[in-house]
């Protein structure tokens, strides 16, 4: 029995419609290819990570700062930035802005182990240091020149080593130490160890995580004037001794020394306070 042959008409207009699928499959993983190799090489590992720039020929310089949520015992391993604040010094303007980023903010992540969106804190579990510089660089579309990683035990020994500093509390609150007792603060000048800094910059039940950044602003602020107050000329090199292991950091020794000999010249600079 003879199969029945389609008419030529609907012949052509079969093979049309199959080329066309299978040129728009084409395409398409095509782009999806594309997509894929610059999102992997867009990825600023090699860029942020193992190049440098020379600190004290640049107009303008940006920082990220991150404090891990975790402690030494832990050596750095995978966990969440308990806090990222964005620094820009530029020279030109004689300006320092500090930029907290929200931890709950919710974004691309940028890392060749997770593709898609998460909170901005989550971006260090997927990928360190490197993811963490990234999806910062690709939501405020500002590259990163340096970076400064440290877990409690780091921010609470550099404290120590230059402290006690003077922090402006804003209002009364009990908050929680760094063994999770409660930390009793009182609104005015407070003179406070690395321990007691830790808890006030840690501190967001009281209101929220925007104003968390505000006093993670202050205690950074508060380092900054400890820093320019005399005595301390030779208490850099003790401060990059103790924080070795307690931190990560594109920075040389010779760059921290440099910034730590400049605080006099930063004194002199005007200092914004932003969050988004």
């Amino acid at each position: 029995m003879r199969r029945r042959q389609l008419p030529k008409w609907q012949r052509k207009r079969l093979i049309v419609l199959v080329t066309s699928c299978i040129t728009f499959m084409l395409v398409a993983f095509t782009i999806q290819g594309i997509r894929l190799f610059d999102m992997l090489h867009s990825f600023h590992e090699s860029r942020v990570i193992k190049s440098h720039h020379n600190l004290t020929q640049q107009p303008v310089s940006t920082f990220l700062l991150m404090g891990l949520d975790n402690s030494g015992k832990r050596k750095l391993s995978t966990t969440r930035t308990d806090g990222m604040m964005v620094v820009i010094v530029n020279h030109k303007t004689k300006t320092m802005a500090l930029c907290s980023l929200l931890r709950d903010t919710f974004v691309k992540i940028h890392s060749q182990q997770y593709h898609g969106y998460q909170r901005i804190e989550s971006a260090y579990t997927y990928g360190g240091d490197a993811a963490a510089i990234a999806t910062v660089e690709h939501y405020l579309n500002l590259p990163i020149d340096y970076y400064l990683t440290v877990n409690w035990d780091g921010f609470i020994r550099a404290i120590d080593d230059i402290g006690p500093v003077e922090v402006n509390v804003d209002r009364d609150f009990i908050g929680q130490d760094y063994w999770g007792k409660p930390e009793k603060f009182k609104a005015g000048l407070q003179s406070m160890s690395g321990a007691r800094a830790l808890a006030y910059a840690r501190e967001r039940h009281i209101d929220n995580d925007q104003h968390r950044g505000f006093r993670q602003q202050a205690v950074c602020y508060a380092m900054v004037k400890r820093l320019n107050q005399e005595g301390l000329s030779s208490k850099g090199a003790k401060v990059v001794g103790d924080l070795k292991d307690q931190m990560r950091t594109n920075l040389t020794n010779h760059d921290m020394l440099t910034l730590f000999k400049s605080r006099k010249t930063f004194k002199r600079y005007r200092v914004k306070r932003l969050t988004f």
